[in-house]
Formats: structure tokens, sequence, C-alpha cells
């Protein structure tokens, strides 16, 4: 059974990787290196370990960075109030309730990118056709005021109270989302195409029996934001995950969160990556330059 295979997806790890919300979280102190934050429940990560050691591997070889997945809202939250020098991924429908908040504090960088397109759609399934909506259990993970705004834009007609009176199923994970539907937990699931191509590649036969009720206006995809970063820091950070896909290991970390590049966002950023592209290939030059200065003396002493 497909949903069987899937559980170990969205299991979690025995390893605690995030302290919970009541924990006391300290803030990055200096000659610390910069932390990447990771939370999007629409995203069906691998377990949080064997996510972290695929994005540290290839984080390592560029600087002084660190991965941390975080499984749960609130952890999110607290890091987000009390963390300095740090980048934050993130689903949009987040990053604008940040803006909205807390944007004089965070800078935004990048965009995700899958498949050429900045953008993803999110998909209300079903196993059994005609299914009146008002009387179904839907399951769908994160947040439940974005659950109920994506339903009331899939169904215009329905009115405020209608869609109020909607019965959500909260989980955890996009996954778990589909596994409630599996196991009978619920009558339709709110999900995403990504989800959907996981669960074709890993059982044809559950996902052939699959409804699509609705899908989705556009979405955005995950934003990166930063906050409170130094230039140098900053261009080299996102010079580093620009370079994802070129790189075996990029490519995997990067898959693993629902993505396959990334798109910058800040015209002030592109400027300083261009000055600090410019500046290497200074210090690239001048190296060059040294070298050949060395060598002419070398080759002035043996003469």
């Amino acid at each position: 059974m497909f949903f069987m295979a899937a559980e170990g997806v969205a299991e979690t790890d025995t390893a605690t990787i995030i302290p919970s919300a009541s924990d006391s979280v300290t803030s990055v102190q200096e000659n610390t290196p910069l932390q990447i934050f990771f939370y999007n429940p629409e995203i069906n990560a691998s377990r949080n370990l064997v996510l972290k050691t695929a994005w540290d591997t290839f984080l390592k070889q560029h600087g002084d960075f660190v991965f941390q997945p975080v499984d749960r809202k609130e952890d999110f939250n607290v890091l987000l109030e009390n963390e300095k020098n740090a980048a934050f991924i993130m689903s949009e429908w987040l990053f604008n309730k940040l803006i909205v908040e807390r944007g004089d504090l965070f800078s935004v960088a990048l965009q995700g990118i899958k498949d050429g397109q900045d953008t993803y759609r999110r998909i209300l399934v079903s196993r059994t056709a005609g299914l009146d909506l008002e009387k179904s259990r839907i399951a769908s993970s994160g947040d439940q005021a974005r659950s109920l705004k994506i339903l009331a834009d899939i169904f215009p007609d329905l009115s405020q109270a209608q869609i109020k009176q909607l019965k959500l199923l909260q989980v955890p994970k996009d996954i778990d989302a589909l596994m409630a539907l599996g196991y009978g937990l619920a009558d339709m699931a709110l999900t995403s195409e990504l989800s959907l191509t996981i669960m074709a590649n890993l059982n044809q036969n559950r996902f052939q029996e699959l409804n699509i009720v609705e899908q989705s206006k556009p979405l955005r995809q995950s934003i990166l934001v930063l906050k409170q970063v130094d230039k140098k820091d900053k261009a080299s950070l996102i010079q580093s995950l620009l370079a994802m896909p070129s790189t075996e290991t990029g490519r995997q970390a990067i898959s693993m969160i629902g993505l396959d590049d990334w798109k910058v966002l800040d015209a002030e950023l592109i400027n300083l990556l261009r000055h600090a592209t410019n500046e290497s290939k200074t210090i690239n030059a001048d190296e060059t330059n040294e070298q050949v200065m060395d060598s002419s003396d070398d080759k002035g002493g043996r003469n």
C-alpha cells in the first residue's frame, strides 16, 4: 500500500534538530556559522536528519553555513524572533504574514524555482467521485486559515459562512494529508502537484484511484529571507545557493525541499553579487600576476 511506503517520508527522526518552542532558543553569537532555517509543511521533505545531512554536505564546500530543518511553526516563529545573522526558507503564505508583521527586520533574497516555474498549485483530491464538499472531511497541512483561504479561492461561489463551516483535518505535513485520505481518516486531501508526483512514482495504482476535484490558482514557491546578515556573508551565501543546480550535492539538497533552482528577487542583492563577482575576478587576476612575477624571478635567478 502506498501510504505505508510513504510513511517513512513523514516520520520524525529520533535525533532532535530544533528545541521546542517552550525551550530557550539562544541567538546566534559572533563567530558562529550562518544558519539557514527551513520550515514549509507543504513540502514533502525527507526526514529531518537526512535533509540536514544533504544540505550540510553541500554547504560545507562553500562556506561556514549550517542548515536547520524545523518541524513546527511555533518553533520557527521563535527562531524568526530571536535569531540574528541567519537565513530563513519558508512558504510564501508565511512569508507574506512575516513581511506584514516584521518586515523591517528582514530582507527578501531568493525565490524557489521548479521546472522553470516560480509557482505551483494546491490540488484537492478524493478517492470517491461526486462527494459533497460541505459534508466531507478535508485533510490539509499547515495553517488552518491558509487552507480555508485556498478553498475559498477554489470555490468562489461558496459564502464565507460556508467556507468557515468546512470540516478540516489539519496534519503536520503534506504527505500526511494523502496518508489520512488513504487510511480513511479524511474524504478529501488538499495537496500539491509535487506530492501527487511522489505518490505516482511510489504507487501508480493508488495514484490512478484519485479524483482531482479542483485546483488552486498559481501560488509562489518557497521564499528565502535574510535577517541582519552583513554584505560579505550575504553575497557568499547567495552565490553558494545559486550554484546548487551545478553540482550533484547541490541538486540533491535543493530537490529535497521541492525545488531545482533559485532566482534573485532583490535588485540591491543583484548589484552586491555583481560586485562580489568582480572583486573575486580581481583577486584571481592579482594572484595570477603574482604567480607570473614569481615565475619570472625564478627564471631570472637561473639565467
